[in-house]
């Protein structure tokens, strides 16, 4: 199944594209987005120049998924995700950190 999505390129430039929707992990959640934003660090994001060693630095995954902070609804759960269940409503952020998945 695919999903659309803000793809950041390797040259810095932004596109609408197709990805393949994720699978909730043990411990997450997948979230049907509903409202996605960018924040001061986007710029530096694109660049690469954000936290290096970090996913966002190092374009481990190309194209890198725009938008850590959303607010949407569950639509798959992992196991050890107690307290959420698949139609709640939630609101977060996606630490800029090595080990986060992609962006909303």
């Amino acid at each position: 199944m695919m999903m659309k999505a803000v793809a950041l390129l390797k040259d810095g430039s932004a596109e609408i594209t197709d990805i393949a929707r994720p699978e909730a992990k043990r411990g997450e959640v997948l979230v049907r987005v509903e409202y996605s934003a960018l924040d001061s660090a986007y710029e530096e994001v694109a660049s690469r120049t954000f936290i290096p060693g970090s996913l966002l630095h190092n374009l481990r995954a190309s194209p890198l998924v725009a938008g850590w902070h959303f607010s949407g609804t569950v639509e798959g759960t992992g196991d050890g995700t107690a307290g959420l269940k698949v139609g709640d409503e939630v609101f977060g952020h996606l630490q800029y950190h090595g080990s986060t998945r992609q962006g909303s």
